[in-house]
Formats: structure tokens, C-alpha cells, sequence
């Protein structure tokens, strides 16, 4: 082959060039290599290395992959593995294949059967983003809505297509305050199991403890505990609520614990002024003096 010498030694330093990105020519992670720029950095007439090139090709010791970065295929079997960078790449390259019905537009976008294109943090999901919202044809995998769907991890961490589902806003909201139990896939380690099942535990018990505003002026505040309570212990507690919250927007009442007011004095209190004229605040008894007067009983 005419030239022959001068396509091996092209060949040889293109590998030589490739080796730290296992097989891919690219200047940097933004910039492919041209052809030019090659004959440049490795002292290769232009011509021959654009001859050198083609026959590469032919021969199927070189690969042009859509974002036209040379690839050259032996690099890989060559030193025996594979660095984080070529298999990103190599992920790359399979996802088209892998998409039922979508299109990848470029790296980071994908064209949804629906005719929708979506962002996709690649990086976030361990470059299984868009095959996820691919297998969910963009729906919620829970309700089957279409509207603000976001990719989900359903274990905490794993980026397992196994561990990733489509969830509309709403779902997403309810898997988080744990609404809706979502499965963990079988490649969850029990620890980390584990460990989810106490966060959400923990979740729980905060949720308990969370103060809720009661009464006509949304300031008796109650854990829903505490309001099962007094429901079951006093059959005034709806209206013990009313008469304290009344209490508190006309006389700027203050208490600790409006749990522990409702039952020391203000269920007496109600009793006490039954069948009076309701809002009739201090026309009659004083409130505060028998406040004072049921607390000391």
C-alpha cells in the first residue's frame, strides 16, 4: 500500500495519544480532536493523515461517534480496562440503542414519545436518567400523570435503573413524607434498608410531633395527639378549643402548652359558662379571675 509506513506510524502515535482516554481522541471533555489538529500533534502530513484516517475506517480500526470524536476500538482490549471516562462514553454510545420509543437529542436532553423534551441530569442518576423516563414514556410511574415529572431514588442512592422511578410532583411530595411507600429493588444492601426504615421512622415521629392551629382564629396549637386526647377525655374539647381560642385573640392569652390549659381550666371553664351568650367574653365572670380561680382547684 502506498504510504503504508507512514499510516502505521500515524497509527501507532494516534494509540500512543488515545491511551489516557482509553481509545478516544478528543483534546479535551468539551473538544474532539479534527483531523487537522491530529496531523498537527503528531507531525503527520495533512494529506496522509487524512488518507491514513479513511483507511482506518475501512478497516474498522476507527470509529466516528456523533459527537465526532475519533474512537479508536483496540485501545480498550489493549490495556485491559476501562476508566470511569470510557465508560461514560461507552454508555453514551449504547443509550440510543437502548431508548423504546424516545431520542436522545444530545447528552443531556432526550425527545419523549409524547414529543416532549426533557432536561436530564446524566450526572445525577449515573447516566440512567433517560432511560428511566424513556421506560415511563414520561409518565408518573404511580398515578400516570404527565405533568412536572422528576426522576425519583427510591433507595436513597443507587443510581440502578432497578432504583430510580418517574414520579409526578405530587407523588414525589408524598414519597418524601412517606404517603406513598415506595418499593426497594433487591440491590438495596439490608444495611442501608436499615437505615432508610429509621429515617423514615424518624420522619414519622417528627410528623407526630408537629403542632397543627385549631379554633375559629387558627391559634390553638395542638400535636394531633394531644386533639385525639381531648376528643376522647372530654366531650366540650371542640368547644373548649373555640372558647380558648376566642380567649386568646381578645385578651392576648399566653400559654406553654394549650394542651395543658384546655385541661387544667378552660373544659371547666366552658362548663361553667354553658347556655350563657356565646362571644360574651366579660360581660359576666371574669375570664382571667376564673381562670385563676379553676387553676387553683
Amino acid at each position: 500500500m502506498p504510504d503504508g509506513k507512514e499510516y502505521i506510524l500515524f497509527y501507532l502515535k494516534l494509540l500512543c495519544e488515545s491511551i489516557d482516554h482509553n481509545g478516544y481522541l478528543r483534546f479535551s471533555e468539551e473538544i474532539p480532536y479534527t483531523e487537522e489538529m491530529l496531523a498537527t500533534i503528531t507531525s503527520t502530513d495533512k494529506q496522509i493523515a487524512s488518507d491514513a484516517l479513511d483507511v482506518f475506517l475501512e478497516f474498522g480500526l476507527l470509529e466516528i461517534l456523533e459527537d465526532k470524536t475519533f474512537y479508536l476500538k483496540q485501545v480498550e482490549s489493549m490495556i485491559g480496562c476501562e476508566t470511569e471516562w470510557a465508560d461514560k462514553k461507552r454508555k453514551q454510545r449504547e443509550l440510543p440503542k437502548l431508548l423504546n420509543g424516545s431520542s436522545r437529542v444530545n447528552a443531556e436532553m432526550v425527545r419523549l414519545p409524547n414529543g416532549t423534551i426533557r432536561y436530564v441530569d446524566e450526572k445525577r442518576y449515573g447516566g440512567n436518567g433517560m432511560l428511566v423516563l424513556d421506560r415511563a414514556q414520561g409518565k408518573c410511574e404511580w398515578c400516570g400523570s404527565e405533568d412536572n415529572v422528576v426522576i425519583h431514588h427510591m433507595n436513597g442512592f443507587s443510581n440502578n435503573p432497578e432504583d430510580l422511578i418517574c414520579l409526578c410532583k405530587k407523588c414525589h411530595g408524598k414519597a418524601h413524607t412517606g404517603e406513598i411507600v415506595l418499593p426497594m429493588s433487591t440491590l438495596c444492601p439490608p444495611n442501608v434498608r436499615q437505615e432508610i426504615d429509621k429515617d423514615k421512622e424518624k420522619e414519622i415521629d417528627k410528623d407526630k410531633d408537629i403542632k397543627h392551629a385549631h379554633g375559629e382564629f387558627k391559634n390553638v396549637l395542638l400535636t394531633d395527639k394531644e386533639y385525639e386526647k381531648l376528643k376522647a377525655d372530654f366531650p366540650e374539647a371542640d368547644a373548649a378549643i373555640e372558647f380558648l381560642s376566642a380567649y386568646i385573640a381578645e385578651k392576648g392569652y399566653k400559654s406553654k402548652s394549650h394542651y395543658l390549659a384546655i385541661r387544667r381550666w378552660v373544659v371547666a371553664a366552658v362548663k361553667e359558662r354553658k347556655g350563657k351568650p356565646k362571644g360574651m367574653m366579660t360581660n359576666e365572670t371574669n375570664i382571667t379571675d376564673l381562670e385563676k380561680r379553676l387553676r387553683a382547684n
